[in-house]
């Protein structure tokens, strides 16, 4: 399973005024799209076109260190 991430820019980014998408895909196919922004993360997977799961940067911290591989 092989997972390709593509990310689109047009110009430099201010994270704070402009979200930043990531499209992910999976052996060529569709996986989901991660949203990043000033005050969220958002996962929308491919079978959700415009609903997904949002996260705040805390609760992602939160989850990532509860459940995410530590590395060094």
């Amino acid at each position: 399973m092989a997972h390709k991430v593509k990310l689109t820019i047009a110009h430099e980014l201010d994270i704070q005024n402009v979200d930043v998408e990531f499209n992910v895909s999976v052996d060529g196919q569709a996986f989901g799209r991660l949203r990043i922004s000033k005050g969220s993360v958002d996962w929308v997977p491919r079978n959700m076109q415009k609903s997904g799961y949002r996260m705040t940067w805390q609760e992602f911290s939160a989850s990532m260190k509860g459940t995410g591989k530590r590395i060094p």
